[in-house]
């Protein structure tokens, strides 16, 4: 069957000289892989620049029933970046939000809001003149929300621990070692009210935003199955350091 989507490029993986297997994120049919004829020549219908990570395409897939494996017909690029590939810090930033969103999306399903929050978010990122060191928080902030784990904001000067397994705020300390407390709870809670528009309003050190990023992973290894370590992550802190 042959179908029309958008999708935005996870990952890749070579099978053959001329052949590679894209792990790309559609609108339409959620997270899918496709085998894909690349080439370098004038002939060529799909050249491999094209499936660079992050890539938003819109595609000609077949797929078929009991197949794990779709194909590609034709693709092309419905937005073109220009400060996500030339900025040092928008790229290492892209880098290592496509890890995030790479290993933390497995549903086969359509999910258009959460697509559609993706390609916004990255289009915003890529125009902006704005900093952008809080970029990263927000962006995980709001994807746990399309991910079905986005907390319970309550905090209170009642509800002041933050208990990272029920994503809740509570006024105890839990049983188990996953939580935050006082301050630290605080300025966990400060990240689920960022917005675009107020990003920079957000005024943390470096240290806190490293250490509030760290927190943020924690979260998301206690509600994404099988998540592993983020390996982009030193070299977005090597970036803003």
């Amino acid at each position: 069957m042959l179908l029309k989507t958008k999708g935005v490029v996870f990952h890749n993986i070579k099978y053959a000289d001329k052949k590679i297997i894209s792990k790309i994120y559609t609108r339409d049919h959620g997270m899918q892989s496709y085998m894909v004829n690349v080439g370098s020549s004038a002939k060529s219908k799909i050249k491999p620049a094209l499936l660079l990570p992050l890539n938003q395409l819109e595609m000609e897939v077949f797929s078929k029933e009991n197949k794990d494996l779709g194909r590609i017909s034709e693709a092309r690029c419905f937005y073109q970046y220009s400060g996500l590939g030339t900025d040092l810090q928008k790229s290492s930033i892209g880098a290592f939000l496509n890890e995030v969103l790479y290993r933390s999306i497995v549903e086969e399903e359509s999910n258009p809001n959460l697509f559609d929050f993706i390609v916004h978010t990255l289009q915003w990122l890529d125009v902006t003149h704005e900093p952008v060191s809080n970029f990263h928080l927000y962006f995980m902030a709001e994807l746990s929300k399309h991910l079905g784990f986005y907390p319970q904001n309550n905090y209170s000067a009642g509800e002041h621990t933050f208990d990272m397994v029920e994503g809740s705020f509570i006024s105890y300390t839990p049983s188990h070692p996953n939580f935050l407390d006082k301050q630290q709870a605080k300025d966990f809670s400060g990240l689920f009210y960022l917005t675009l528009q107020n990003l920079n309003d957000f005024k943390v050190s470096k240290e806190q935003r490293i250490y509030l990023l760290n927190n943020l992973i924690r979260y998301y290894k206690l509600h994404v199955a099988g998540l592993k370590e983020i390996k982009s992550l030193a070299v977005l802190q090597a970036t803003f350091n």
